[in-house]
């Protein structure tokens, strides 16, 4: 299984709290706030225990730092591809397509380096090193030094609460010891991961999302064999999904799910049932609520502790939409802003102009947006810039 955003394009939603200090970075002067910052594929993303959003813009081979003020700074990688830098500031090394990527609790980064064939670590110092693979690609080292170990195209990673940091890798889920030994727990491949507070991996297999206890059982708890986009208000075992591409999993136990090709970002409930939160423009009985519609592929995703929801979102391929659509309670129906064009809606989305929580919003020729979805229902860009 491939990730498969790069061929569209990408923008990510994100959550933002408290600034404090954290990761030494370099700031950008040419890009000094978040909606004036141009994205290229943004892949993955984290919040820290500080609220700060990190981004894998992995087009352009780096990591970005967001502050809940809305100032991005460089963390790791010069902008071009490449594999250097270990042991010194992260900001003046190279990386290779950055994916999935973590903080934490201390403060710590982790990065799959994807095309490296590495994982890398950027302490709270700016420090770079690399924690798991040599940088050739296979599948071997089980039992030694995870950085003598090989891996295949890493594309996200996690950590428990007991510091075992896992791999989502080419030839199956890898772990890392806190002693720094490498181990294989499962030959299940996965498009991303997510833990949950009990320490259950989520692995995104496309179709399907399985989890992996600790005392190693395989559980299914969405999707199936067949492609598909049915199952909401049902059992999410007997849903279908399409590309599931992104995992989070919130403080109560509930799992979100990018599920890219219908369009959605689903939610599995504690008691198993599947639902659409982002994706549909219509009212949900469910969650009483108005929900935002995609017109674009979703793919990384996290939630904060207050449950908003963020998300990748956006493709070139899709341009050719009306003006959002305002719902208007009076009449009970949605409205076309005639006085918008295309144009000035993604103009006013990237100067901040928020329509509402019952608003269409519209990737367009090329834009890259981070979208933020808050628990009462408003969508809003919090990254990004018109290319």
């Amino acid at each position: 299984m491939e990730r498969e955003w790069f061929r569209y394009g990408c923008a990510c939603v994100l959550a933002f709290s408290l600034v404090l200090p954290g990761l030494s970075t370099r700031a950008q002067s040419d890009t000094p706030t978040a909606l004036a910052t141009k994205l290229d594929g943004p892949s993955g993303l984290a919040l820290s225990e500080r609220g700060d959003l990190y981004i894998s813009d992995s087009r352009q081979h780096r990591v970005l730092r967001v502050t809940a003020a809305g100032i991005v700074s460089v963390v790791a990688g010069t902008g071009k591809d490449g594999y250097s830098g270990d042991g010194g500031p992260a900001h003046l090394a190279r990386l290779d397509t950055p994916t999935g990527l973590i903080v934490r609790r201390d403060g710590a980064l982790y990065v799959a380096d994807t095309n490296n064939h590495v994982v890398r670590r950027v302490g709270v110092d700016g420090v770079i090193a690399t924690v798991a693979g040599n940088g050739k690609k296979g599948f071997a080292g089980d039992g030694g030094a995870a950085t003598s170990a090989r891996l295949a195209h890493p594309v996200d990673v996690e950590s428990s609460t007991d510091g075992i940091l896992y791999i989502a890798d080419g030839g199956g889920i890898r772990t890392v010891s806190p002693s720094g030994t490498m181990q294989t727990v499962s030959k299940l491949t996965g498009l991303a991961l997510a833990i949950d507070h009990l320490n259950n991996l989520y692995i995104s297999q496309s179709r399907k999302v399985v989890k992996l206890t600790g005392s190693g059982a395989v559980e299914v708890v969405a999707g199936s064999d067949y492609l598909g986009g049915d199952g909401d208000g049902r059992k999410a075992t007997s849903a279908r999904l399409s590309n599931a591409l992104g995992l989070a999993v919130d403080t109560e136990g509930n799992l979100y799910i990018s599920d890219q090709n219908n369009l959605r970002i689903r939610k599995v409930s504690t008691d198993g049932l599947i639902s659409t939160v982002v994706g549909d423009a219509t009212y949900s009985a469910i969650h009483n609520a108005y929900i935002p519609k995609l017109y674009a592929w979703p793919t990384a995703l996290a939630v904060d502790k207050a449950g908003n929801i963020y998300y990748a979102s956006g493709g070139e391929a899709v341009k050719d939409y009306a003006v959002p659509q305002a719902y208007s309670p009076s009449l009970g129906a949605y409205q076309a802003n005639s006085a918008h064009t295309i144009a000035q809606t993604v103009s006013d989305i990237a100067r901040g102009v928020v329509y509402g929580k019952d608003a269409t919003y519209l990737p367009w020729n090329g834009a890259r947006f981070i979208f933020r979805k808050s628990v009462d229902g408003v969508a809003s860009p919090v990254v990004g810039k018109l290319r």
